[in-house]
């Protein structure tokens, strides 16, 4: 009969059957039917596969063990046209795979559901053997890897969706691997762990060479590889991060999280974090014309440690230069350099590059040419380079090769330029000095602070000139810290107003202000604890008295206090 069928395990079952499971379902008026197998707590131990002909649905806890006799076909196989969009949904059980094969390597079009479970297996997870458009999501459940790629798109194209659970690679093995082109990875959701022990080679967890990957949530970790790419190395393909983290990525050489060479990643939300390598890029790494990377949005890129260059970034050229695109996001606490750019472009128009401290020269961002190639340096919009020091003279450092006498070729300010930057010159410059122009030009117009050599770097007559920064103290070192507490100021205005109304409030002392018209308002009266007092106004006041206000205070155990008085946006008119 059509319909939904049910089946439960009624005891442990051992199959030497080429075909261990056939799940056809003869046709009724022409529908398929459809079958939920129940693992009912028993063992499931075949040597064949699982011939998958009608939508077919795992349930309930038990095991299922396919043993090391077929190295041929994948434990799934679909042999007939499958009539059911979803061809499996698998909800649970313990699945050992054994075969050289993979798990799943389908040659048909339709999608299958992981939702639970747990799946060990040394060779793939998931290998399609045909350019079919077969799509696989996991919702959750575990998938322990082997000395195998887990997700390989290295023979056939395919779609993997993940949305939950974890995957855990094997010793010296890889999570994701894809050289086709076609190939779509969605990571929303759900953790991908990597190998732990160091692989040989590029990505420790994820090498993508072609295909797309497109994350918005989740978490990749713990990568480790000799080369590039702790977790992620490309070479090939597009990689838009949106949302999620890529943290504590190992590299034995260049890029600790991410590599991107001749390939596009482009980020405009979610985390690079905890990277470290050998060589420089502790959380990403660009070379080449070819590699494009675009920062903005809501992207965070931290805590990384670049032994050689770049804690966070770096950006290298090697036969062409690359150019990294900054319109948004934050850069920020590598232990040295923040962001490393090496004979290459760096576009930044918006976000911030924010250094741990203000160590060593060009701490935040280092841009410096090398022997045979200029490095150009594009600030504009609200790009803001600064150090979490309190004097951050030492953020960005613009470096000539050897002798440090020129600067850059391509330094250049651009009209819209409003951020911030604090730029350490490699050249001896003082107040009254200007920037040789052919080291860096400007737009007329901008408005942005620039700062270098103890000076403020500003416009004048075409040049851009250094001038004495004029200091002095804030209203806070002047005043102490502000008490803003506005609710409480106007739940008093609120419960005062009527006839008994007075004219300020101080919710240090909860004490009231009275002006009085022709007398001195002595502001201390009654207020005679020391400390920072503050008084705001809460009407309009007007006083014709000599003395319109004695900011008089009393003397507390031989200490003065001190009194902030804040017109809140009222009028004090007074004639004395």
């Amino acid at each position: 009969s059509k319909g939904q069928h049910h089946v439960y395990l009624a005891e442990n079952i051992t199959s030497t059957a080429a075909m261990a499971l056939n799940t056809y379902w003869g046709i009724v008026n022409s529908e398929y039917s459809s079958l939920c197998l129940y693992l009912n707590d028993k063992t499931f131990t075949f040597d064949g596969y699982i011939n998958v002909r009608c939508a077919f649905t795992v349930m309930g806890n038990g095991t299922v063990t396919r043993t090391a006799v077929d190295s041929t076909n994948p434990m799934f196989v679909n042999t007939d046209d499958q009539q059911y969009e979803n061809a499996f949904n698998i909800f649970g059980g313990t699945w050992t795979n054994n075969s050289s094969k993979a798990i799943f390597a389908p040659a048909w079009s339709k999608v299958g559901n992981i939702y639970g479970g747990t799946f060990t297996t040394d060779a793939p997870f998931f290998a399609p053997d045909d350019a079919s458009s077969f799509v696989l999501n996991i919702y959750g459940g575990t998938i322990n890897g082997g000395s195998k790629t887990v997700i390989d798109f290295s023979a056939k194209s395919g779609t993997f969706n993940m949305y939950g659970g974890t995957i855990n690679a094997g010793a010296g093995a890889r999570a994701i691997y894809l050289t086709k082109s076609g190939s779509k990875v969605t990571i929303a959701g759900g953790t991908i762990n990597g190998n732990g022990a160091q692989f040989a080679g590029d990505g420790g967890t994820v090498r993508m060479e072609l295909g797309t990957i497109t994350m918005s949530g989740g978490t990749i970790q713990n990568g480790n590889a000799t080369g590039w790419g702790g977790n992620v190395y490309m070479s090939g393909g597009t990689f838009n991060m949106t949302g999620g983290e890529i943290k504590d990525g190992i590299s034995g050489d260049r890029g600790g999280n991410v590599a991107v060479y001749n390939s596009v990643f482009n980020m405009s939300g979610g985390t690079l974090s905890g990277g470290s390598s050998v060589t420089g890029g502790g959380n990403l790494f660009m070379r080449n014309d070819g590699a494009r990377v675009t920062i903005s949005g809501t992207a965070v890129i931290k805590e990384g440690k670049g032994t050689g260059k770049g804690d966070n970034v770096f950006v290298e050229r090697w036969n062409s230069a690359p150019t990294l695109n900054m319109t948004g996001g934050t850069i920020c606490d590598g232990d040295s350099d923040n962001v490393y750019v090496e004979g290459a472009s760096l576009v930044m128009t918006g976000g911030k590059i924010i250094a741990k401290n203000n160590g060593s020269q060009g701490n935040a961002l280092m841009v410096r040419k090398t022997s045979k190639n200029i490095a150009s340096l594009t600030l504009g919009g609200t790009a803001e380079v600064t150090t979490r020091n309190a004097n951050p003279t030492n953020a960005l450092m613009i470096w000539g090769y050897s002798d440090n006498t020129s600067l850059l070729d391509t330094m250049h300010i651009e009209e819209d330029f409003s951020g911030t930057a604090y730029m350490y010159l490699s050249v001896a410059l003082k107040a009254g000095d200007t920037i040789a122009p052919e080291n860096v030009t400007f737009d007329s117009g901008f408005t942005g602070k620039l700062y270098t050599n103890g000076c403020e770097v500003v416009e004048d007559n075409g040049a851009l000139k250094l001038v004495e920064i004029q200091t002095g103290p804030t209203e806070e070192e002047i005043y102490g810290a502000i008490d803003d507490d506005k609710a409480r100021v106007d739940a008093w205005v609120a419960n005062n107003s009527g006839a008994s109304f007075t004219s300020g409030y101080c919710p240090h002392c909860d004490k009231e202000v009275t002006w009085v018209a022709g007398t001195a308002a002595n502001i201390s009266e009654g207020f005679n604890s020391k400390g920072q007092h503050h008084v705001y106004l809460a009407e309009n006041i007007t006083s014709t008295a000599e003395k319109a206000l004695n900011t008089y205070w009393g003397i507390v155990n031989l200490e003065y206090s001190s009194l902030c008085l804040y017109l809140n946006d009222k009028t004090f008119t007074f004639d004395g």
